[in-house]
This record gives C-alpha cells, structure tokens and sequence, in this order.
C-alpha cells in the first residue's frame, strides 16, 4: 500500500511543480497517470478492506514505485 501512496504522491509533486513554472500544458498530461495513481491506491484498499477490486493496477511509468512482476493486492 506504501508503495502505491508514495507513487500517487510523486505524480502530485511534479503536478505542483507543473503548476509552480506556470506549465498548463505538462499538468494536464499527467491527469491520467494521477487518475490511475489513486484507482492504484484505491484497489489496495479495496482489496485490505476485504472488497472485491473493481480493476487491474496500471502502471504509473517513472513514478511507479511498485517493482514489475511484484503481486500488489
């Protein structure tokens, strides 16, 4: 589950730091990869919730912190 919070919170900063240097347009490019960052999250807590996952994970790119080929729940 950390690993998803800390994946969701780099998708964030850069966002922020998007939004710092006034790049409207590198914002909105990473509107999709913050989206799957939180169903990310959200599936984990689905799933330690004991709920059934609504999705897959997807794969966040360079702030995937989860390793490939590694079972997140």
């Amino acid at each position: 589950m950390w690993r998803e919070v800390r994946g969701l919170r780099d998708v964030l900063d850069d966002m922020l730091e998007c939004g710092r240097r006034r790049d409207a347009r590198g914002a909105e490019e990473m509107v999709e990869t913050a989206r799957d960052a939180r169903q990310n999250l959200e599936r984990v807590f689905r799933t330690e919730l004991g709920y059934e996952t609504l999705q897959d994970r997807k794969p966040l790119g360079e702030h995937d912190k989860v390793k490939s080929g590694s079972r997140t729940p």
